[in-house]
């Protein structure tokens, strides 16, 4: 995340796409178990996952990592999201959230990071006027 501002934007579209997976995917996506509400459950991933996305860079500059292209930046971003979604339905127990298959997570983290992008860019637009 280049803007801190975008955390809350992304903290939303992160819950509203986990939130709604279930409609589009039916039974492969399970959103809310006895603990947690599906909507508290979506809140809860998306915020592990936008904060994922938010300590991303920080992370990568304290290793010295620069990621020069905006292609080696997407690839990282998706990885990321690929990977946060995965986690966190492993550990679905506890967020309330769980996918049926490694494949699925990755669908939906590619999903997520090109709404994120397309977030980011509007943003970057809006920030130039």
């Amino acid at each position: 995340m280049k803007d801190t501002r975008l955390f809350i934007p992304y903290w939303i579209i992160s819950s509203v796409l986990l939130f709604f997976a279930p409609l589009f995917l039916g039974n492969l996506v399970v959103v809310g178990n006895a603990r947690l509400s599906g909507l508290l459950s979506a809140i809860i991933s998306g915020f592990i996952l936008a904060l994922a996305h938010a300590l991303l860079l920080p992370a990568l500059r304290s290793i010295h990592v620069q990621l020069k292209s905006d292609w080696e930046m997407i690839v990282t971003g998706a990885s990321v999201n690929v990977l946060g979604i995965w986690f966190i339905a492993r550990y679905a127990d506890l967020t309330g959230f769980g996918v049926a298959s490694f494949l699925l997570a990755a669908g939906l983290g590619i999903l997520l990071y090109g709404l994120e992008w397309f977030i980011g860019n509007q943003f970057l637009a809006l920030k130039k006027k």
